[in-house]
């Protein structure tokens, strides 16, 4: 599940949950991640202020995906 948002709106409160990873990288206009759909993000940004999507994302980079360890 993929959540978009505009870099100059707030994350909604439910990203902030700590299950999902933020990825800061705008996304690329020739390139957009698959099962984007540009019409209904118009749409939800424009109503909701995010757009969500099944879609894949790229991977992590493997530091990324590693959880601290608990003391």
């Amino acid at each position: 599940m993929c959540c978009v948002v505009q870099g100059d709106e707030p994350l909604p409160a439910f990203v902030e949950s700590g299950r999902w990873r933020l990825d800061t990288v705008p996304l690329d206009p020739e390139a957009p991640p698959t099962g984007f759909d540009r019409r209904a993000a118009a749409e939800a940004l424009r109503s909701m202020g995010c757009y969500m999507f099944y879609g894949l994302a790229p991977e992590p980079p493997a530091a990324a995906t590693a959880r601290p360890e608990r003391p």
